[in-house]
């Protein structure tokens, strides 16, 4: 019997995506800061389907905490996979990278100020974000101290209006990025982003999901009542 073989031609290339450079933030009120802007590949490296809803962000890691680009990115990928599945795509992100001392990589949730209503480093790294950027605005850092929760975000009552800028903002401590769940594809990015777009808390349920308070029900799945509760959100603006 003959022996046919089959001689394959070599799959074309894939071509590279165009990665915006790192420039600094002069405009920003940090010592030390650089951002770009993602390309939708990198948001979406599979195929991206158009979304009803659209979300522009800007996630702020600090380099001494020790987050990587890498590890950021992994957060905000895993973040475009969940709000997916509620018609929401990722649009404009700001990605920055800080550096920052040491007093100022941890928030202490068990110590807020008595004007602004929360603590003291949310309030000075918050308003050190320049004007007209995209909220909310994410802060991956060192630390969240004062409670059990290794993240925290703070919204705003009426996020439509004027605020001050540490409204609608979000803060994760290095080792929510580590911490063993049962869902691998679930981030504590988009559990934060989550509170502030249904302007909700959490949800006790006997199945596992994005908002549930206890860690080892937390998922990358979202129940319906909050996909409809971010679609009404002023942070979101409609595709067409």
């Amino acid at each position: 019997m003959a022996l046919l073989l089959r001689i394959g031609l070599p799959a074309a290339a894939a071509a590279p995506i165009a990665v915006a450079q790192f420039a600094p933030w002069r405009e920003s009120g940090f010592a030390q800061a650089e951002s770009r802007l993602l390309a939708a590949e990198e948001l979406y490296p599979k195929a991206d389907r158009p979304a009803a809803f659209a979300l522009n962000a800007t996630v702020l890691f600090a380099r001494d905490a020790p987050w990587s680009e890498a590890r950021a990115m992994s957060q905000i990928r895993k973040t475009a996979e969940i709000f997916r599945a509620c018609e929401i795509g990722l649009r404009r992100v700001r990605l920055v990278r800080l550096r920052l001392p040491k007093p100022l990589r941890t928030i202490d949730t068990a110590a807020v100020e008595t004007a602004s209503g929360v603590p003291e480093n949310v309030r000075i790294l918050s308003e050190r974000l320049p004007p007209g950027i995209d909220y909310p605005a994410a802060f991956l850092i060192g630390g969240v101290r004062g409670e059990a929760s290794p993240a925290r975000s703070y919204r705003a009552a009426a996020p439509d209006g004027p605020h001050p800028p540490y409204l609608d903002t979000a803060w994760i401590a290095y080792r929510a990025h580590w911490i063993a769940r049962k869902d691998d594809l679930y981030s504590p990015l988009a559990h934060e982003l989550a509170h502030l777009l249904c302007a909700c808390g959490h949800k006790k349920t006997a199945e596992r999901h994005l908002l549930h308070p206890a860690r080892n029900f937390l998922s990358s799945r979202v129940l319906p009542e909050h996909c409809e509760r971010f679609q009404a959100s002023p942070l979101l603006s409609p595709t067409n």
